[in-house]
This record gives structure tokens, sequence and C-alpha cells, in this order.
């Protein structure tokens, strides 16, 4: 089907940082249940460690659903990239840092250190 009145654009990721955990899937599996196998057979190893990544840095902010901040990461063989934007909310111009480990829990607080 065609949309001829709807306009949309692709925004480039390393502009427009999305909230951490962005498109990532989870699922909350019961210990010792059958569908932990399934979840496990789908389970992707670098999404994983990104989003760990993305949500420890938002942990470390106290930040939740609506707290300013857009945060992305990007793998690089083990190496973790980890980018964000923290906007105050009166407004104004957002701290923007990044960092880079291979630990997902030591890339978040790098950078959560790095915009104190």
């Amino acid at each position: 089907k065609h949309f001829p009145n709807v306009f949309a654009v692709r925004l480039p990721e390393n502009e427009f940082y999305p909230a951490a955990g962005q498109g990532a899937i989870g699922l909350e599996i019961r210990s010792g249940d059958a569908v932990l196998a399934f979840a496990t057979a789908i389970s992707h190893p670098e999404t994983w460690r990104k989003i760990t990544a993305e949500r420890e840095f938002l942990r470390l902010l106290d930040g939740g659903c609506h707290t300013p901040v857009g945060v992305y990461s990007q793998l690089s063989g083990e190496v973790i990239r980890l980018f964000a934007r923290v906007f105050p909310e009166a407004g104004g111009r957002p701290r923007i840092g990044q960092a880079e480990d291979v630990d997902p829990i030591a890339v978040a607080l790098q950078l959560f250190n790095s915009l104190k």
C-alpha cells in the first residue's frame, strides 16, 4: 500500500540518539521454565552487551522513560562505544559524551563520570 500523504525521514543514529534499549525485546522467564531454552536460542549476545551498557548508563543517571537523555552504542570487535546526550530538564544545551571499553558496565560508568 502507498500512503501519499505520509512523509517520513530516517533519522541517522549518530545524530538522533534513541532512548536506552530502544528497539530491543526483553523477556522475563521463570527459573527452570522450558521457555528458557527457546529464549537462549534466539538471544543475540552483541545486542545484550550494548543494551546492558545503555541501561546501566540510564541507571547511573537515576533516569527513566521520562528522562531527557539519548544513548546509543556501537560494537567494534569486543569494544563497546557508548554515546550520550543528556538534556537539562529546564531546556538548554545538552551535555554530550562518549566512552569505550570492552565491559558494558565499565563503559557506562566511564561515560557517566565524564558527564558529571
